[in-house]
């Protein structure tokens, strides 16, 4: 009985019949390459501060602003935190 594998074409693209290993790209070598415009607001509104989740920390002001990334608007929040001692 002929082997049923035989007969399937290769899977690589240059035709020698073996099948190469993709290689792996971790998250921060992959961000490194991208180039996103991002323009920060200079006219920002104080709002109440928004409490912090974080044990330890407690948020002094909260800022508030439209920023634009790439060609879209985006909420834009800054906090000022101050760690408990």
């Amino acid at each position: 009985m002929q082997d049923p594998l035989a007969s399937m074409p290769a899977r690589s693209g240059d035709g020698s019949g073996v099948m190469s290993r993709k290689q792996k790209k971790n998250v921060l070598d992959a961000i490194r390459d991208v180039n996103i415009r991002v323009t920060v607001p200079e006219k920002t509104t104080e709002i109440n501060p928004v409490r912090s989740p974080l044990p330890g920390l407690r948020t002094e002001t909260t800022q508030i602003g439209v920023a634009i990334v790439g060609n879209k608007e985006a909420l834009y929040l800054k906090l000022r935190l101050q760690g408990d001692e």
